[in-house]
């Protein structure tokens, strides 16, 4: 990855702004997601410019990530709605129903980690995004997993330690969250690569 120094760190922050204001109405967070992923990849590869590239792959991107992201929060809101429900079971039934949602948690996180960078880097129709992401977050845990827990760390630390929570927040709105996909995009690197090659 070629970014260093401070006008890099600066970039960081403009696209993180970029992505925190264009992801307030919940539903384009999908679409705001796969820009910033877009735009740090064109950065990585030291083409572009980052508000360009952001807007840009916002506007061609808004249509499958907005179907993508409504997909994700509605799978989403089904398993909190059975894991809350089954909570409240009691018998022999009760741990592999738990096994099954912990099993369907793990593959939604690191299916939504992926498809948003698939998306804008290789584009294509809903479907075979959705599906393409899904064979590459089996098949890699080892990148799909870590890319997962940085896109939740921050709800699971307003969870668990909202004092915390509170006094570094800030951070996410101006840095972290750029700094995540980008840490997403060096796991992915050499997979999307070798899947550049090979097309």
């Amino acid at each position: 990855m070629k970014f260093t120094g401070m006008e890099k760190v600066g970039e960081l922050i403009q696209l993180n702004m970029l992505f925190v204001l264009c992801s307030l109405p919940v539903v384009t967070a999908g679409a705001s997601a796969a820009a910033l992923n877009y735009a740090l990849w064109r950065r990585s590869e030291g083409m572009g410019n980052v508000t360009t590239d952001f807007l840009a792959a916002f506007r061609k991107n808004f249509r499958q990530a907005a179907v993508l992201w409504v997909c994700v929060l509605l799978l989403a809101a089904g398993l909190g709605l059975n894991f809350w429900l089954v909570s409240a079971w009691t018998g022999p039934a009760y741990f592999p129903a738990m096994v099954l949602l912990v099993v369907a948690a793990y593959m939604l996180l690191t299916w939504s980690a992926t498809v948003f960078l698939l998306l804008p880097r290789f584009g294509g129709a809903v479907l075979d995004t959705a599906k393409n992401a899904l064979i590459i977050a089996l098949g890699c845990p080892v990148r799909a997993l870590p890319a997962a827990v940085l896109n939740v760390a921050p709800f699971v630390l307003a969870l668990l330690l909202p004092e915390l929570f509170l006094l570094i927040g800030f951070l996410w709105l101006f840095l972290l969250c750029a700094v995540s996909a980008l840490a997403a995009q060096k796991l992915f690197g050499p997979v999307f690569s070798r899947l550049e090659r090979a097309a």
